[in-house]
């Protein structure tokens, strides 16, 4: 049941994130601080207003990471973003 409640922790983690993500970009913020980190995310917002991706695996990229290359993708590109993308007007 421990391994259960720790799946559980992470996933409020990543629900919790996506809602930061959500709101500051319905406010057009350009980032928002990581709830378990306390760093700097550049928000879906950003990455349309620079137009194109920056290679960098960045977790809200509206660009698919096209410019990172597949081979450094594992490495590089954060997950949960690998697998869902917010669905923000913009």
């Amino acid at each position: 049941a421990e391994g259960c409640d720790a799946s559980a922790a992470v996933l409020a983690d990543i629900e919790d994130m996506w809602s930061m993500h959500a709101r500051a970009c319905e406010r057009g913020e350009r980032c928002y601080a990581d709830p378990a980190t306390g760093f700097e995310v550049v928000t879906e917002v950003a990455h349309k207003k620079r137009g194109k991706c920056c290679g960098c695996g960045c977790r809200h990229c509206p660009f698919s990471h096209a410019n990172v290359p597949m081979d450094d993708r594992p490495m590089r590109i954060q997950q949960p973003a690998w697998l869902y993308r917010a669905d923000v007007a913009g």
